[in-house]
């Protein structure tokens, strides 16, 4: 800008009238060229993180969760310990909601209808929907709940003690763009309840011998849905490579372009 107006002043004392006109027509042009070439900061993804209840440690994990989004200045998180009273209302200018919440074994705190319809229009329109881990063990006697985290701790779900495994890139996607096999240590879940229409982004080999998905994405109308099976406890959750899958699922499930 102070280059611009060197030389307009210099050239505009050299010129009589009509020119001087012309050079300020030219001035103001470059003057609106320039701010709008400035960037403008994209607002940030406004995340709903449910919390309150887990069979897991979740006050531990969700303010673990919270900090691990606060590295990003595109993510901004909001926490709710009564996912159950769900409504539109909470829902209005959040993109995303992280589910760290469940009810399991019990599956008491049932969600109203209102909060059920809530979240499936919020998704249907477009909104992201991430699970973490336990948090999509719970609305078992609500299909569309299966059909969106994609799944859950079934009848024969099981896992193991806490050990490091290998985890592989099942399928290129803007999750996993770049992303090569890495080592892990958490508990892996095998024979998990898997719902129609799932994309294995991620796979773990159990001890059985099966490919165990650890990350699936899926697309519900214009919404979509990451569901993240890491994620045991906090220090798990402080591994570089479960704080790349959230943010990259968080930024998916929001419409965004991955970094």
């Amino acid at each position: 800008m102070k280059i611009i107006l060197f030389f307009c002043d210099k050239i505009y004392n050299k010129h009589d009238m009509k020119s001087k006109e012309y050079l300020l027509t030219v001035f103001y042009a470059l003057l609106v060229l320039t701010f709008w070439s400035v960037p403008v900061s994209a607002k940030p993804i406004q995340v709903l993180l449910l919390s309150g209840a887990n069979n897991h440690d979740w006050r531990s994990t969700t303010p673990c969760l919270e900090r691990l989004c606060e590295h990003y200045p595109d993510i901004r998180v909001t926490v709710t310990n009564c996912p159950d009273t769900l409504n539109t209302e909470m829902l209005k200018g959040k993109d995303v909601i992280v589910s760290n919440w469940n009810t399991f074994s019990e599956n008491t705190f049932m969600w109203s209808k209102e909060s059920w319809q809530a979240l499936e229009q919020f998704v249907r329109n477009g909104g992201g929907f991430v699970t973490v881990h336990a948090g999509s063990c719970s609305n078992y006697d609500w299909d569309f709940f299966l059909q969106l985290t994609g799944g859950r701790w079934g009848k024969d779900t099981h896992h193991g003690a806490i050990e490091d495994f290998e985890v592989k890139v099942a399928k290129e996607h803007p999750i996993t763009k770049g992303i090569t096999s890495f080592q892990f240590r958490d508990e892996l879940w095998e024979s998990v309840e898997w719902s129609k229409g799932v994309e294995v982004l991620c796979t773990a080999r159990a001890s059985s011998g099966v490919d165990e998905p650890v990350a699936v994405a899926k697309q519900m109308d214009r919404g979509r849905s990451f569901f993240l099976v890491l994620g045991h406890d906090a220090e798990i959750m402080q591994q570089p490579m479960f704080e790349k899958l959230l943010i990259r699922g968080i930024r998916w499930t929001a419409g965004k372009k991955i970094k």
